[in-house]
């Protein structure tokens, strides 16, 4: 999941700072779920796939995770 998040981050043209900003968390988080030291939450895991032009399923995760955050 983390190199995907990357490489469909780095073909869109976004920095982590914008996808951060899109997404409602910090640099750090998004960089966190690059690395594969974190995963996102439902609403973030949602944001971060409609940013991406991408499914949930296509980063890998599952929708049925914490709704909070």
């Amino acid at each position: 999941m983390s190199n995907n998040i990357r490489d469909l981050r780095l073909a869109r043209g976004l920095t982590q700072v914008e996808v951060a900003s899109i997404c409602g968390v910090t640099e750090v988080a998004v960089r966190r779920w690059e690395h594969g030291e974190a995963v996102p939450r439902r609403r973030k895991a949602v944001k971060l796939a409609k940013v991406l032009g991408v499914s949930i399923a296509a980063l890998g995760l599952s929708v049925g995770g914490p709704t909070k955050g």
